[in-house]
């Protein structure tokens, strides 16, 4: 069926969107468009080939500093720019619309249990992934990150994930999945909302309400991130990472 649509002040006839279609875009770190905050100096390299997103680490210590799932001290890499809808208008925290990500692990060289999280923020130059709910902006607060993590975790030679969903200051972790790729998708409406995580290999599902947020008119941001699963964990000098990570926004109508 048919609908009118409302684009560029003008009423158009446009047919149904035909879900069954739907494409990710896929995340290139190294187009221009993004962002980027590394304090500690973490990644020495960068570079995208074919869909895939590789970063090469410098020698990084364990510490809260670099647990990506650190609610108040977190400050690992991370790259953002403005999240906006298929017309690139600028999502507000007064919007209503489906964020979806999926992250696809690859096979990579000397990996710790380190990964990339997908998600969207209120404040990327944050200290701290943690709750942000009057979004206030600057280096003092809090991201306000609501994201999926997944870093490797090699056991008995079997290359295997960890999974994490994360938000309002807390996270949910999935031990040691196999599942090729990890799909997020954070229905959000009006200020609030949750997300939630699924996975091809196991009968599981991990799950987060969203943060409180108490304002109508701030920004949203699309945000990557790279860190550890945990704060005890480490990474070698020139260890590899490789995901493929994708993302997509369907902005809902409020009537």
């Amino acid at each position: 069926m048919s609908g009118l649509v409302l684009r560029d002040s003008e009423w158009i006839v446009e047919p149904d969107t035909n879900l069954a279609n739907l494409e990710l875009t896929t995340v290139d770190l190294t187009d221009g468009s993004w962002s980027f905050v590394d304090v500690d100096s973490r990644i020495s390299a960068s570079s995208f080939s074919d869909g895939v997103s590789t970063i090469t680490t410098n020698t990084i210590t364990a510490g809260n500093i670099n647990q990506i799932t650190r609610n108040t001290d977190q400050n690992v890499p991370r790259w953002y720019k403005n999240l906006v809808d298929s017309d690139g208008v600028q999502l507000t925290t007064g919007d209503s619309f489906i964020f979806i990500s999926t992250i696809q692990p690859l096979s990579s060289s000397n990996p710790s249990k380190y990964g990339f999280g997908a998600g969207i923020s209120v404040n990327p130059i944050g200290t701290g992934s943690g709750t942000n709910e009057h979004c206030i902006q600057g280096q003092g607060q809090q991201q306000g990150w609501m994201f999926q993590h997944v870093c490797n975790q090699i056991a008995l030679n079997v290359e295997k994930y960890t999974v994490s969903i994360y938000s309002a200051g807390a996270s949910s972790i999935n031990n040691a999945t196999t599942s090729s790729i990890m799909t997020y998708i954070n229905n959000f409406a009006n200020t609030n909302g949750a997300g939630s995580i699924s996975f091809s290999d196991i009968d599981n599902r991990l799950s987060k309400n969203n943060e409180n947020i108490s304002n109508t008119t701030s920004s949203f941001f699309l945000q990557v991130g790279f860190g550890a699963k945990a704060n005890s964990d480490s990474a070698a000098n020139n260890s590899e990472y490789k995901q493929k990570i994708k993302f997509k926004i369907i902005k809902l109508s409020k009537t």
